[in-house]
C-alpha cells in the first residue's frame, strides 16, 4: 500500500475514534464513581488520539508526492547542470590549460628523441 493509501486509512481511524468518543460521551447517563471518572477520561484519550490522527494525516495528504517532489529535483538539477559556476569554468580552463601543456610536452620529447636517435 502506498503512503497516501495510508494516510487515507489514518484519517478515517481518527475519524472513527472521534466517533467513538462522542458516542461514549453521550451514553454515560447514569453511571457515577469510579465508572463514571472512567467513563469520562477513555472517550477523552479516544477523541485525543483520534484528533492527533486526522491532523497529522491531512498534514501528510497535503504534502506533495516523493515522486513529484522528485521531478522537482531532477528538472533544477538539469538546469542547474547545464549553467556551469564561474569557479567550473575556471576549473575547465586550467585542466584544459595543463592538458595543453603536457601535449606541448610530450611533443617536445618526442621531436628531442628523433633528433636523439638520427
Amino acid at each position: 500500500m502506498n503512503d497516501r493509501g495510508r494516510q487515507m486509512i489514518y484519517l478515517l481511524a481518527g475519524g472513527y475514534l472521534v466517533y467513538l468518543a462522542w458516542q461514549m460521551l453521550q451514553s454515560r447517563g447514569d453511571m457515577a464513581g469510579t465508572t463514571l471518572i472512567v467513563a469520562t477520561i477513555a472517550p477523552i484519550a479516544f477523541a485525543v488520539f483520534g484528533v492527533v490522527l486526522v491532523v497529522r494525516s491531512i498534514r501528510a495528504l497535503m504534502k506533495p508526492e516523493p515522486e513529484e517532489e522528485l521531478e522537482l529535483n531532477v528538472a533544477e538539477k538539469t538546469k542547474a547542470e547545464a549553467t556551469p559556476t564561474e569557479e567550473q569554468r575556471s576549473e575547465e580552463n586550467s585542466s584544459m590549460e595543463s592538458a595543453e601543456e603536457d601535449l606541448v610536452k610530450e611533443e617536445a620529447e618526442i621531436k628531442e628523441s628523433e633528433t636523439q636517435g638520427s
